[in-house]
C-alpha cells in the first residue's frame, strides 16, 4: 500500500466515523487547494490581460488547426482542395484579388492638386508665346540658372499672368477658409461641452485622462464624493 493510499483510507484503528470525518478533512483540503490556485489564475489573468487575450487566441487557433487537420486526414483531401470545397466561391475571388497600392501623400496626390489648380491660370497661349519668343534673344529666352532676367518679362505678358495667379491663390485661401468636414455627432451621447471647440477639447482630455478620473466621476454622479 503506498503512503497516498494511505493517506486516503486513514488508519486501520480509525472507526467508521472517524475515517468518514478523515475523507470529509481530505475533501476540504483539496477543495481549499483548488480555491488558492483558482485565485492565482484569476489574478493572474487580470494583472495581464493582453496575455491572457494571446493565449485564448493561441488555445483557439490551436483547436481549429487541430480540427482542419483531423478533417483532413479523414477525407484524404489536399489542403487546396478542402479549400475549393469549403471557402465560398466569392471569398476566393475577393482573397486573390490584387489590393490596390495607395500612393503616399504628398507625391501623386500633391502633383494631382498641382494640375487642379492650373486649370484656372490659364497659360501663354501658343500665338503670344510665339511672340514672346520672337522679342527675346535666344540666350534669354533659353536662359539658365545664373541669368538675371528672371521676373523682367515685358508687362503685356507679365502683368495679365501675375493677375490670374494672385486671383486663384485668393480664390484657393478662400475655399480653403470655407471647407469643413461634417463630423458624426451622437445626439444621444453625454452633452458637456458649449461649443464645437469646446466639444473637441473635452474629447481630447477625456481620451487622455478618463481612465484615471473614471472613478472619480461615478462618484460624484452617485453624491457619495467626499
Amino acid at each position: 500500500m503506498t503512503s497516498d493510499e494511505e493517506d486516503v483510507q486513514g488508519t486501520p484503528t480509525m472507526t467508521a466515523a472517524q475515517q468518514k470525518l478523515f475523507e470529509l478533512r481530505l475533501r476540504m483540503n483539496k477543495g481549499r487547494k483548488e480555491n488558492h490556485g483558482a485565485v492565482l489564475e484569476e489574478d493572474r489573468r487580470l494583472l495581464n490581460p493582453k496575455e491572457e487575450m494571446k493565449k485564448r487566441s493561441d488555445d483557439l487557433w490551436q483547436k481549429k488547426d487541430a480540427e482542419y487537420q483531423k478533417e483532413l486526414q479523414q477525407t484524404g483531401l489536399s489542403m487546396e482542395d478542402w479549400r475549393r470545397l469549403n471557402v465560398p466561391v466569392a471569398d476566393a475571388a475577393e482573397r486573390t484579388k490584387p489590393k490596390k497600392v495607395r500612393a503616399g501623400v504628398g507625391v501623386d496626390e500633391g502633383h494631382n492638386a498641382y494640375k487642379k489648380r492650373l486649370r484656372d491660370v490659364k497659360s501663354l497661349t501658343k500665338d503670344q508665346y510665339e511672340e514672346l519668343k520672337t522679342d527675346m534673344p535666344n540666350d534669354e529666352f533659353y536662359r539658365g540658372a545664373d541669368s538675371l532676367r528672371y521676373g523682367q518679362e515685358p508687362a503685356a505678358f507679365a502683368k495679365p499672368l501675375a493677375d490670374k495667379m494672385a486671383a486663384e491663390l485668393e480664390y484657393t485661401r478662400d475655399r480653403r477658409q470655407k471647407y469643413s468636414r461634417k463630423r458624426k455627432f451622437n445626439e444621444d451621447g453625454k452633452i458637456d461641452f458649449v461649443n464645437q471647440k469646446n466639444r473637441q477639447f473635452n474629447e481630447k482630455l477625456d481620451k487622455a485622462y478618463s481612465k484615471y478620473t473614471a472613478e472619480i466621476e461615478r462618484t460624484l454622479e452617485r453624491g457619495t464624493a467626499l
